[in-house]
Parts: structure tokens; sequence; C-alpha cells
């Protein structure tokens, strides 16, 4: 897919537009008017030399179209050339050429990155009218500097690759290109774009496209925390990413990368993750079984929701003696956007497992669960009672809960037996030492 940048010329004034997509383009075309007013103020000044910078990153190996737009303001035919000063990536197609009276001309420069092992440049492409001043035409100079960043994704695809193998997700990652920096204006309206654009995988592996309403309340919430989270700021980029799925069949996201390459959030890597499950040894002595911790770490690297809790109790000759509640929540925390989670517990008076009849002695185990309740995307807050019951463990009451609209919703279950004694001695009687079962 080819990458076209072009610079629109009128008077001193330009913009950048890159043609890839509607959403890589927001933003800029609405400055053309701003740009119309400002060639309507200088028509008839006439700087001599006007300049103008831009910001743009390249991926590493890649190519680009940097398109000038020459408007010859002058009543006379006259000639131009343009030029491409202290950047060795650069070419320009048509160094010189005339126009005749009230013409325009766009002229392309070529931006190859694998001209030169550089990662940033910093040059000015020129535009020159050769023979205005014999002519008594001030059509003036123009000097287009570019602050060009070149990113290499060959460390980023590897992690993509090890994160998509260690998922086990259907998918390959095809293609990674830069786009269009976020300028001050346009934030508020790409992190509503992104929103519009997210992307989540269905069971079967295919691509699930959001609804597109960003007229919706739910959706101006997500932007506007998609800004107030920092995730859309100026002088990032947007980034399209190209993925390959099964029957060779293709898609594409938009995500955001900052000045150093750095991808930070980009739909599929941002929602799918890997689950991990820390499972304690008990400390046999004092009937204390921790650390437990949940966490979920996303294909970026972030671990965006995490828990802990511990069960514990008191004993005394092989039985309980304290009320409770045993199982007891350590730290929690969910850190990344759109991201809603919440931890459930629960816990069971039982006797020994060996025991085929407890009578009224159930207090010589606890048997207890953790279930975890994940939503991802589009969710609405509510209120409700957990009214679940695992393996006869109800888990705890009210809550504030997140119901899914569009996105991913996942339940993960931790459960476990501790008991005050281990086994029976030689004698019969038991032994005061906790043991934990699975």
């Amino acid at each position: 897919m080819k990458n076209t940048f072009e610079v629109l010329s009128i008077g001193s004034g330009m913009v950048i537009r890159d043609e890839r997509s509607t959403l890589l383009a927001k933003g800029l075309r609405c400055r053309r008017g701003v740009v119309m007013a400002v060639f309507v103020m200088i028509l008839f000044a006439v700087p001599s030399l006007a300049t103008d910078t831009y910001r743009l990153a390249i991926e590493k190996g890649g190519r680009r179209e940097f398109t000038v737009s020459i408007n010859n303001g002058c009543p006379k035919s006259v000639k131009w050339r343009v030029g491409a000063q202290n950047l060795e990536l650069a070419g320009v197609r048509q160094p010189e050429f005339t126009l005749a009276a009230g013409e325009s001309k766009k002229v392309i420069v070529d931006l190859d990155t694998t001209r030169s092992e550089r990662e940033r440049f910093k040059g000015s492409i020129t535009l020159d009218c050769i023979n205005c001043k014999r002519k008594r035409c001030s059509a003036g100079s123009r000097v287009n500097v570019l602050e060009i960043r070149v990113v290499d994704f060959g460390p980023f695809e590897a992690q993509v690759k090890k994160f998509v193998a260690a998922a086990g997700l259907w998918l390959k990652l095809s293609d990674l290109k830069v786009g269009r920096m976020i300028q001050e204006e346009d934030v508020e309206s790409t992190a509503r774009q992104l929103v519009n654009r997210m992307v989540f995988l269905e069971d079967d592996g295919k691509p699930s496209a959001a609804p597109g309403n960003a007229t919706n309340p739910n959706l101006e919430v997500l932007a506007e925390e998609m800004v107030s989270r920092q995730l859309v700021q100026t002088r990032r980029y947007l980034v399209q990413a190209t993925w390959e799925y099964r029957d060779n069949k293709h898609f594409s996201t938009v995500g955001i990368a900052d000045d150093d390459g750095r991808v930070v959030y980009e739909p599929i890597l941002y929602f799918e993750n890997i689950k991990s499950l820390a499972t304690p040894e008990a400390r046999l002595g004092s009937c204390i079984w921790e650390p437990w911790r949940l966490e979920f770490t996303n294909g970026l690297g972030t671990v965006c929701y995490e828990v802990d809790w511990k069960v514990a109790f008191l004993t005394s000759n092989c039985r309980i003696t304290d009320q409770g509640p045993h199982i007891l929540r350590g730290s929690s925390g969910t850190h990344c956007w759109a991201w809603t989670a919440e931890t459930f517990l629960g816990e069971q008076p039982a006797c020994w497992p060996s025991e085929t009849e407890c009578g009224e002695a159930k207090d010589r185990c606890v048997r207890w669960a953790a279930l975890t309740h994940v939503v991802l995307g589009i969710s609405k807050p509510i209120e409700r009672t957990t009214d679940k019951v695992f393996n006869g463990i109800p888990l705890e009451g009210s809550r504030r809960f997140e119901k899914g609209l569009f996105g991913v919703e996942a339940e993960e279950l931790a459960e476990g037996t501790l008991c005050a004694c281990a086994q029976r001695s030689v004698d019969g009687s038991m032994q005061t030492r906790c043991t934990s079962l699975q």
C-alpha cells in the first residue's frame, strides 16, 4: 500500500494530507480554510520568504511521497526550482519547471529511508522562483522544513510474533506503517474515531468491528477517557496495522505510537491478553495460603488488571476457631483504558475430604473460590447482586459491575480448599498441621 503525504500550498500556508484513510487524514483538511485565509492576507504583501515546519515519521525501510503544490500568482510565466537541503533520503522528481500565469503544479519529493541509516533528519525542501526578479514579479521563495523520524518496528514485530504464539491467536502482523502526527486541534476528534475503529476478535478468530456510532454516549465517554489517560496526545503518530488471519484474509486497525516508535495502543494487542495465576504453597504451620495473584497482561506488555488474595484462619485441635471471613482480598487495580474488571470472593465451610459424613463438624476445612469478571471495550456500569454459586460456594454480594455493550466479556475462576489438619496419626488422632488442596 503506497503512503502519500501531500503538502497543499496556497501562498505561504500549507497543510499535510495522508491519503491512506479518512481517519489518518482527519483534522488536516479542516485547516484548509485557515490556509486560504492566510493566502488572502498575504496576496498583496507577497513576502520574500515563507517557512513552514512539518514533522513526519516513516517506518524503517519505508518510502513516502511528500508532495508540494505551487501556485504561480505572477501575471507572467516564470521558472521555478525545487531542491532538498540536508536531506539525503529525499529526491525531487522534477527539480526545475516553468509555470504560466496562474498555473499550478504538484512536485513530488520521494523520501526513501533505505538511503540512510540515520534515525532522525532535519532538512528543508526549498521552492525558488528563478527569474521572478528579472520579470519584475515578487513571487518570492518558500522553505519547507522537514523533521523526519525513522521508526524501527523490528523489535516490536518480534514481540508481536511471540505474543501471538503464546496467546494461541490465528493471526499474523503482515504490515505496520506510520501515519500522520496528531495535532493539538484534533486530539478529541481523533479519539472519537479511534473508538469507532475498535476491533475485537471473536471466538473463531474473526475480527468484529465497533458499531461506528460516535453519538452514542458510551462512545463519547470512552473517547474522553482516551484523552484523559493521554493515549491520544500531540506529537504522537497514528499507525496502521494490517493483520492476516485464516484463509489468507486481511483486516486493518489503527493505533498510536509515541515519538520513539513505541506502539502504545492498537486494538488487537491492547485487548487480547494472557492470564497468569500464581498458585502459592500454603504455609502449613500457620494455616495461611498466600499470595494468590491473578494478572491479565495484554499484547503490548502492560498488566491491565491485577488482583491478589489470601486464605487464612486460626485453628485448635484440627478445627477452625475464628469466624472469618477466611478469604481476604489484597490489592487490585485496572490499569488500561476500556478495561473494567472485578473479582468476587466466596467461601464455604467443609469437613476433611476423606470423611464421608461431617455431621455438624464442618469446621475442619474452608472451600473457597475467586471469580474474576472482565469486560473489554464499550460497557456501562450497573449495580447488581452476584447470584453465582460455584460448586456450592456462594460468592460475595452486591458490587459495582460492568455490563459489556461491545467488546469481550470473560470470566476466570480460581478455587481451592485449605484444611486445618493434613492427616491422621497412627493412633487415629488428627495432627495439627494445615494442608492445601486444589
